[in-house]
């Protein structure tokens, strides 16, 4: 493994060169690789071969170093005590270890550790989790108490859920999602995706898959455009620079006025899915089926994205139903669930649909069922062709930057994740991390559906490790939303497990976790989100009522200004916001011959008087 190891190390000192060089040839032929010229189809396909080679070799140098890992941890796991070989006993102690790593890492975070690359989502974790690793790390000493003295008989007492719980639960938590998008929100959408996406919804609602630039500003239309849209200057013309799906479901709200709604719909959806999926694999356990609908309406990274316009609670709606529709084990089921994976692939991006179904897909080829195999990759195949169309079609740089977004793991890529995986656990209730490390540790004993959501949330986990971008803006682990419902099924599960055995003590440790969360960590994160969104709301709102039709913001100045650059896509409403860093003097000076005093300079200490810094921290 050694020799391996060293050289893999010695490839990847040489592969950048040799990428390098492909694409410095290409540009010679007048192809950039990175420009907005398409070069032949046999070099665009060299280039992505070669990439998902590279990316190969790095999945494999990945499960080399994971299983001597693995090796090492098993070894010493057997090595310990049997008492302290008690798959929750050690998930307690990770948890407590992943407390202790958050805490240490939001240190180096303030101290400006290399490891720490300065950005929105370290900016958050610092500013948001230490009150909450706290947290986590004492209900982990709590519980590591409360299962010492255990009792040794006790009845198993059933709870009998009426059938309209499910759907009051829904509602409240619908209803509790809008009520967080008006006021803890806002009704703002804080991220460039937030916006993209309801940029693009407000095209598809007129009834349009583009919008045109008007012909007196297609001059400025780079200046005018903003984060995550794309300008086509062959048609001049904006698309958001996403997949279409959750803009189509948001276009259906902007048609009823009730564009905000959304999200809070989505999150009722996803309660009654889980709820169905519970039913489906405890049909005669009322207890644990509550406990699943519990963990996820009451996980804070659930409801805080719902109250966003981010579209991860629609990646988790269709991985929901997509499982729904998977147990059902009908043929109208097995008719449709390949269908919806193809829809969901298109949702946002692909990962979040992918990383979730893959281990699923495995079992249905290893079913020996030809004709359903056959079907189910037909209509995958054709989903992932058709939106690479809808790419080739909408977009001027499509399949040309994949290589750019990955890279061998190295000690950022490890600390960044680390910090992903604590979000994870913090953002949940805290009873449910420990109960997913325990179902991780004991996962041999689970039946191949619980397998897979286990492997769906190693594979999320194993797959960022690659890439070389952090989430940015988000509330949690943004890019593993699609599998939370994975998290709060596996915690389910393992709570039935220790429940049979010991009822009250399990039984009591998940009322105080989830009394905890109703009564501290919702209210907190609900207060965090919104001290974190007031600035550029306000920011916002006195750039739009400025007595001005054209307003340059010169986004280097103030932390995440570039975002401001936010119009409307036929800019028919409010004053034009301009990016004053693609606009050249000779710009700059006829927008002041044409509007006179209507043209106004929005000055970066304006900015910081709102509440944006002056760039305290890099993008």
């Amino acid at each position: 493994m050694i020799t391996f190891l060293s050289r893999f190390r010695q490839f990847s000192e040489w592969a950048p060169i040799a990428i390098g060089t492909w694409r410095f040839a290409l540009a010679l032929r007048g192809y950039p690789f990175y420009g907005y010229l398409y070069p032949p189809m046999a070099d665009i396909l060299a280039v992505q071969i070669g990439t998902w080679l590279w990316l190969i070799l790095q999945g494999v140098a990945v499960w080399w170093i994971s299983s001597f890992l693995i090796r090492r941890t098993t070894a010493f796991v057997r090595g310990l005590p049997e008492a302290a070989r008690e798959p929750f006993r050690l998930s307690l102690w990770i948890t407590l270890f992943t407390a202790a790593f958050g805490l240490i890492a939001r240190t180096m975070i303030g101290r400006g550790s290399h490891s720490a690359r300065p950005g929105m989502f370290f900016w958050l974790f610092y500013r948001h989790e230490a009150p909450f690793l706290f947290a986590l790390g004492l209900f982990a000493v709590f519980a590591l108490f409360l299962i010492r003295a255990r009792e040794t008989h006790s009845a198993v007492h059933e709870f009998r859920a009426p059938s309209w719980l499910p759907i009051l639960l829904a509602f409240v938590v619908a209803i509790l999602c809008r009520i967080g998008s008006r006021y803890a929100m806002h009704d703002y959408d804080f991220a460039a995706d937030e916006f993209a996406e309801s940029f693009q919804s407000r095209i598809f609602a007129s009834g349009h898959v583009t919008s045109p630039v008007p012909p007196d500003w297609q001059s400025l239309a780079k200046a005018l455009t903003p984060t995550f849209v794309d300008y086509l200057p062959r048609t001049h013309s904006w698309i958001a620079g996403f997949l279409p799906i959750f803009s189509l479901i948001r276009a259906l709200f902007v048609v009823g006025h009730v564009a905000r709604w959304t999200n809070p719909a989505l999150a009722g959806l996803a309660i009654l899915l889980i709820a169905r999926i519970a039913h489906r694999l405890w049909p005669e356990d009322g207890s644990t089926r509550i406990v699943a609908i519990l963990f996820l309406a009451l996980s804070s990274q659930f409801l805080v994205a719902s109250m966003s316009g981010y579209a991860m609670p629609a990646g988790l709606t269709f991985n929901l139903l997509w499982l729904a529709l998977y147990l059902e084990e009908r043929t109208w089921a097995r008719l449709l669930f390949p269908l919806v994976g193809a829809i969901a692939l298109g949702v946002h991006y692909p990962l979040d649909h992918a990383l979730f179904v893959a281990p699923f897909l495995f079992l249905v080829v290893r079913s020996a069922r030809r004709r359903w195999i056959a079907y189910t990759a037909a209509v995958y195949l054709s989903g992932c062709w058709a939106w690479w169309v809808w790419l080739g079609m909408t977009r001027t740089d499509a399949g040309r930057q994949t290589g750019s977004l990955f890279v061998a793991p190295g000690s950022a890529a490890l600390f960044r994740q680390g910090l992903s995986v604590t979000l994870l656990a913090t953002w949940q209730t805290p009873v449910a991390f420990a109960l997913l490390i325990a179902g991780f540790i004991a996962w041999r004993r689970w039946t191949p559906v619980f397998r897979c959501l286990l492997a769906g949330i190693a594979l999320n986990a194993a797959f960022f490790l690659l890439v070389v971008f952090d989430q940015g803006h988000g509330w949690g682990d943004r890019y593993a939303h699609g599998i939370i419902g994975n998290v709060a099924l596996i915690a389910a599960l393992v709570f039935r497990e220790l429940r049979k055995n010991h009822p009250a003590v399990f039984t009591r440790l998940v009322t105080v976790s989830l009394l905890l969360t109703i009564g501290l960590q919702l209210p907190m994160r609900w207060r965090q989100a919104e001290s974190s969104i007031r600035p550029f709301y306000l920011a916002e709102r006195v750039i739009r009522s400025l007595p001005a039709d054209v307003v340059g913001i010169s986004p280097a100045m103030n932390w995440y200004a570039g975002d401001l650059v936010r119009n409307d896509p036929f800019l028919r409403r409010g004053p034009k916001i301009v990016n004053l860093q693609k606009v050249s003097l000779s710009e700059r000076a006829d927008l002041r011959a044409r509007f006179a005093d209507r043209f106004r300079v929005f000055t970066p200490e304006e900015l910081d008087q709102v509440g944006l810094p002056l760039a305290p921290l890099r993008r």
